[in-house]
This record gives C-alpha cells, sequence and structure tokens, in this order.
C-alpha cells in the first residue's frame, strides 16, 4: 500500500509538473503571485479583523464600565472599611438592576472584593464565596478595564448567567475617593447589537481585503501579460528566423554538394581529356617523328662527295638526329605524364604505390614511402587526385633535389587523408627566382586539390630540402554526388 501510494504521488506530481510547464509565463505568474497574495491577503485580514474586534469590544467595555461605574460605585463605597457589603447598599444596588435603563443593557452583576470573594451577586447565593480568579479578573485589580466577548467555555460559577444570546463580561475597576481600588464590578451585557457591528465590520474588511487583493492580482497579470506577450512575439519571430536559416543552410549544404560533384566529374573529364591528349601526341606528332627520324639516313655522307661536303653532311644529320631525338623522348615524356595507368580498379593504397613505382622506374631513384591506415574504399576523383599529387610532388624531388631523400607518408583519420611529399635538396628559397615550372606545378597542384575541398602546404628550408602536404576530404565511392 505504501509503494502503490507512493507512485500515485510521484505520477500526479510528474502530472503536474507537465501541466505547469505548458502553461503561458503570465498563466504561470498569475496561479504562483495569486496563490500568494492570497495566502497573505488571508493573514492580513484574519489580523485587521481581530484588531477590529479586539478595539470595538474594548471600546464597548469602557463606555459600559464608564455608564455603570455612575450607578454601582456609589454604594461601594463602604468596602474599605468592612470586607462585606451593608445590607443597604446591597438593597440599593438591587434597585439599581431594576431601573429599566440598567436591566435593559445589563443582565447581572457581581462585585469582587479582595481575596477574589464575592461580596455581591444578582444570584443572592453566591455571596460570600471564593473563586478561582480570572485573567481578566486579575487585569482589572490592576487598574485596567477588560472584557470578553461572546466567550465559548462558560465557567461553572458563570453557568447562570449564560443565555441564548451574546454576552459582554466587561470587569470595571471600583475606585474610593481617594483613587483607591476597592473592588471589581462585574457586569454582563446584552452584546446581540455588538455582535451585529462586529459581523459587519468583519465582512467590510474581508471585501475590501478581496477587493484589494484581485486589483493587485489583476495588475500584476496586465504587466506579466505585456511582457509575457513580447517574449512570446520575440520567440515566435525567433523561430522563425531560426527555421530561415536552417533553410538557407540546407540550401547551402546542397549547393556544396553540387559544387563538390561539379568539381568531381570536371577533375574526371579533365583526366579523360589529358588521356586522350597524350594519346594524341603519341599517335600523331610522336609517330611523325619516328620517321622522320627513321628517313633520315637520306642525308648522310655519300662517296662521291667531296670530304668537306661530306663533312658538312655529316654534321647537319648529326645536329638534325640529336634534335628529333630530344623532341621525340620530350613529347613520350609528356604523353607518359598525361595518361594514367588504369588505377580505377586498383584499390588506394595499389594505386598510390604505383605512383611510386613508376617513377622510381622512370628516374632510376629509389622513394622511401609510408602508408598507414588508408581506407580501402575511394572514389576516384579523390584517388586519382593523390596520384597526382605524388606524381607531381615527386618529379619536383627529382627535378630540383636530384632525387636526394624522396620520401612519401600517408595518414587517414577516417575523415582525412594526409599525403606528405618530402625531399633533401636546396629548398625553395621565398625571394629567390625560379623555374616557371616550379610555380605552375605547385598552382596546378593547389587548384586540382582545392576543387576537392582539400588544402596545399609547401614548407621548405634552405639547404634542408622541401616538404609538400596536402589534406582531402575521404569520399567513398558509394556515395555519390548530385
Amino acid at each position: 500500500m505504501i509503494n502503490k501510494a507512493y507512485l500515485r504521488s510521484c505520477l500526479l506530481t510528474s502530472y503536474l509538473t507537465r501541466q505547469w510547464y505548458k502553461l503561458s509565463l503570465a498563466k504561470q505568474y498569475t496561479l504562483a503571485s495569486s496563490a500568494l497574495v492570497v495566502l497573505g491577503m488571508i493573514v492580513l485580514g484574519g489580523w485587521v479583523s481581530n484588531i477590529i474586534e479586539t478595539i470595538v469590544t474594548e471600546n464597548a467595555a469602557v463606555a459600559t464600565a464608564r455608564y455603570m461605574d455612575n450607578f454601582v460605585q456609589p454604594h461601594l463605597q463602604a468596602l474599605p472599611s468592612a470586607n462585606v457589603l451593608p445590607p443597604d447598599s446591597s438593597e440599593a444596588l438591587d434597585g439599581v438592576m431594576e431601573t429599566a435603563a440598567v436591566h435593559m443593557r445589563v443582565s447581572a452583576i457581581r462585585v469582587w472584593a479582595h481575596d477574589n470573594m464575592l461580596v455581591y451577586s444578582t444570584r443572592k447565593d453566591e455571596i460570600g464565596k471564593t473563586l478561582a480568579p480570572k485573567e481578566s479578573l486579575n487585569a482589572a485589580w490592576h487598574g485596567k478595564i477588560s472584557a470578553e466577548f461572546d466567550h465559548p467555555h462558560i465557567e461553572e460559577h458563570d453557568k447562570d448567567h449564560a443565555s441564548h444570546t451574546p454576552q459582554l463580561e466587561v470587569y470595571s475597576p471600583i475606585r474610593s475617593s481617594a483613587g483607591m481600588i476597592i473592588a471589581v464590578a462585574e457586569f454582563y451585557e446584552n452584546a446581540e447589537e455588538l455582535r451585529q457591528a462586529l459581523i459587519q465590520a468583519r465582512e467590510q474588511s474581508w471585501i475590501v481585503t478581496g477587493v484589494v487583493t484581485i486589483l493587485m492580482i489583476a495588475g500584476l497579470f496586465w504587466i506579466v501579460a505585456r511582457g509575457s506577450t513580447t517574449i512570446e512575439r520575440q520567440q515566435l519571430s525567433l523561430q522563425e528566423r531560426v527555421e530561415q536559416l536552417f533553410q538557407l543552410l540546407a540550401q547551402n549544404e546542397d549547393l556544396r554538394n553540387r559544387l563538390q560533384a561539379s568539381a568531381h566529374r570536371t577533375t574526371e573529364l579533365n583526366e579523360r581529356y589529358l588521356r586522350q591528349l597524350g594519346s594524341d601526341l603519341h599517335d600523331g606528332p610522336a609517330q611523325m617523328l619516328s620517321l622522320a627520324l627513321l628517313r633520315l639516313d637520306v642525308l648522310k655522307p655519300r662517296n662521291t662527295e667531296s670530304d668537306e661536303e661530306a663533312r658538312k653532311r655529316g654534321n647537319a644529320h648529326s645536329t638534325i638526329k640529336s634534335v628529333l631525338s630530344d623532341a621525340l623522348k620530350e613529347i613520350r615524356s609528356i604523353c607518359s605524364g598525361l595518361t594514367l595507368p588504369e588505377i580505377e580498379k586498383l584499390s588506394p593504397r595499389s594505386a598510390l604505390l604505383s605512383a611510386v613505382r613508376a617513377h622510381e622506374r622512370r628516374t632510376l631513384t629509389s622513394v622511401s614511402i609510408d602508408i598507414c591506415d588508408l581506407p580501402n574504399d575511394m572514389d576516384h576523383a579523390t584517388k586519382t587526385c593523390l596520384y597526382r599529387f605524388i606524381q607531381e610532388g615527386l618529379n619536383n624531388a627529382f627535378r630540383h633535389a636530384r632525387g636526394m631523400g624522396q620520401q612519401v607518408s600517408v595518414r587517414s583519420d577516417g575523415a582525412l587523408i594526409t599525403v606528405e611529399v618530402t625531399d633533401q635538396g636546396p629548398g625553395i628559397e621565398p625571394h629567390r627566382n625560379h623555374p616557371s615550372d616550379v610555380h605552375l606545378g605547385l598552382a596546378g597542384l593547389r587548384d586540382r586539390i582545392e576543387i576537392l575541398g582539400g588544402s596545399l602546404h609547401v614548407s621548405s628550408w634552405p639547404n634542408k630540402g622541401t616538404r609538400l602536404t596536402t589534406r582531402l576530404p575521404i569520399q567513398p565511392t558509394g556515395e555519390a554526388y548530385g
């Protein structure tokens, strides 16, 4: 049972919490402030009502005491000399109670002497008795007029004075002509009118308290509602701007994907163009130059020519043959650089190794290579770009560093692939003029890499070598563009 009750209370608390946070700021503030203000007003209203009742009761008691002193005090002046009221004084007090003015206002009278003994009472059997003192009686002996209104607990000796109508029990000190307190008079006043006045005063005080509370809550709600409306408008505006921003980001992402797709297609088209150009050079000018070299033998010296003519013809033959051989070699070198081996079906590791091995065969130099964590899946454009980077970097190392300290390092972190090509040549001095092929080669590499979303960094130190570093995002083969 305890667990079920605890679970039920937890569920109820959770439900109320969710409902609370669904409310607007203005409603939350209104409910919270209303509870606090109502609680505060209840406390304040009760305090004010008690003060009003106390003041009205004390004023009524003082008025009754002053009124009755005029009738009672002259007949009690004999008490200082005797602790018993003379018979003529008792008869005089009985006559006072029989007068219409007093009888309509006061229902009973008691007179207390010192030692809390009753020396007079409208009930004659009480005279001479000593009763337990009340707090109000003790206060009267100290000179204070005190009263108890409609007391719910009637003491045993007060039962005969109880009635269905509300009573105001007043204790008034009786003084001698010298100003000393000689007795305490206890009056039971009919307090129906006083009760009605107190009820009306309570009602008016609670009405005023309620109206003030409602006005305070309404004013606070109006202030918070305006602020809450402003906040809601700003939230809606901010939400619209965030949605617009997400739409722009989605459009930018789509444009970026299209741009990358276009870059990949451009790279592939460029490679196809280069392969076609290499084939055309090989099948056209290279073949013609080969034919020219074969037909060049007709320019060899003849036996019928003089020695001088034979020498000149031999020199011309050697010069032309040398030029044509160099041209053919250069064209074939260009063709080998333009055309790529069939790397599409190779893994990334095998493709990059083939670039290094081809360079070693072509230059008769050695290259140190280190490949780690290279993915097995890579799109063709990225693989071709890395192949060209290694090819161009090693060509520069061979051309300007004579192949000293050639190294290739390949690393991957799953998102980016980093390739470094280093040598131990003289380096590239920033303020020194270099052959145009250096700048064109680096510019071509940079354009090729950046179009695929990568970066190229060149580090060089005089007489310590050069390092080319590229970083490219890895694009799997299965993830197509556009």
